[in-house]
């Protein structure tokens, strides 16, 4: 089967989670035999490249600025950006030539910001079966967050609500749905998108091969990995941290984010006690961590670093927003309140004291359930389907 994923970013450009799971299920794919093609954007021109077996095929910015991985623009800059984004008119020649000469099976979307939902009317002129995978809230909300002032949106603003409009009405082409949680699936089908997709379904992010044994026998270093920025809940986070914490307590906050508000969290929270460590090997720092907690203000779609802890045998404390409680497996995580620090304030010293009692044997039966090839094999059942 000839299998064309298309997503906004990819290796080895990496935001987060969502460039790490699809270029897993991309060379997975591959790996089961499949021709795979990765078509994904950049800023200027480059030649197609091969990297582990899949082509990738590069889509030169065509609008006013690449998104990634500079952010920071005038506000009315922003504006026409994502104005254009809505329905990226200038795409619709080059993706026809792409894709006509490709001629794929499936058409497999990820991530859409920066290349638009013009793909999926593209694809449907063809006449070419299209999957897509819920990744983010870029239908909902252009800034793919749902967030408003360091707080979850309970509804789509007006303004979101307006240029999700033509989002809605092309995602009617496409065949088949897969949210990465049961959350960010509702979150859409409940607000009439995908109306005629014959498969609405959920699978996870996978995992790679390796599991990591082991018990933890400590119960003293708390750690974070992944983006440093406010709907992480660092700060939440931190102030659990200094209300627990024993004289042998450490948190390690491993990640990049705005040096400036890194910056601003060092001063506020000066202490010999909390590291931040910058960008390190996941594997690495979850090996040397007792207990991972992924404190997340906004709804997170799924949360991949919770799993990657599991497939280290580390335990995990988790939020309670979006697709994470999903996550939550008796004896190796907990899920707490956002509402203050009291909820992960008690976990840990709960933990701290060695009040949670860890059930390894629990941590291989569920990293098995997020391997690659089971997640692979699940999605060409479903392009299996929609081909009929």
């Amino acid at each position: 089967m000839k299998i064309l994923i298309v997503a906004t970013l990819y290796y080895p450009y990496i935001v987060g989670g969502a460039e790490i799971s699809t270029q897993i299920l991309a060379e997975s794919l591959s790996d089961m035999g499949h021709d795979v093609v990765v078509l994904t954007t950049l800023d200027k021109y480059k030649e197609d490249v091969i990297i582990n077996d899949v082509t990738i095929k590069y889509l030169e910015n065509n609008n006013i600025y690449w998104k990634y991985p500079e952010r920071n623009k005038y506000v009315l800059k922003k504006i026409v950006w994502h104005f254009i984004d809505i329905y990226n008119i200038s795409y619709k020649k080059i993706l026809t030539n792409l894709i006509s000469e490709l001629n794929p099976d499936i058409i497999h979307t990820h991530n859409l910001c920066g290349i638009s939902t013009i793909i999926w009317d593209v694809a449907s002129t063809l006449k070419l079966k299209i999957v897509h995978t819920l990744r983010d809230y870029y239908l909902l909300c252009p800034q793919q967050s749902m967030m408003l002032e360091d707080k979850p949106c309970i509804d789509q603003c007006s303004i979101c609500f307006v240029f999700s409009i033509p989002k809605k009405l092309l995602s009617s082409n496409v065949n088949a749905v897969v949210g990465i949680s049961n959350f960010i699936l509702n979150e859409h089908c409940k607000r009439g998108y995908f109306i005629n997709a014959m498969i609405k379904t959920t699978l996870p992010n996978p995992v790679s091969d390796d599991f990591y044994e082991r018990k933890v026998n400590n119960y003293n270093t708390v750690g974070y990995l992944g983006r440093i920025s406010k709907e992480k809940g660092i700060e939440l986070l931190i102030e659990s941290f200094n209300l627990a914490k024993n004289e042998k307590s450490i948190l390690l906050i491993a990640g990049s984010g705005d040096d400036k508000y890194i910056q601003q969290l060092r001063s506020t929270f000066e202490s010999s006690s909390i590291f931040f460590l910058g960008k390190v090997e996941s594997s690495k720092f979850l090996k040397s961590i007792d207990l991972l907690v992924v404190p997340s203000l906004w709804n997170e779609p799924f949360g991949r670093v919770v799993i990657e802890a599991y497939s280290m045998s580390c335990p995990v404390f988790v939020s309670n927003n979006g697709g994470l409680v999903e996550l939550i497996v008796d004896g190796i995580s907990k899920s707490f309140s956002t509402n203050d620090s009291n909820d992960l304030c008690c976990l840990l010293n709960d933990f701290f004291n060695c009040g949670f009692s860890i059930k390894n044997e629990n941590f291989l039966s569920t990293f098995n359930r997020y391997s690659k090839k089971s997640i692979a094999s699940a999605y060409l059942d479903i392009y299996s389907n929609i081909l009929i």
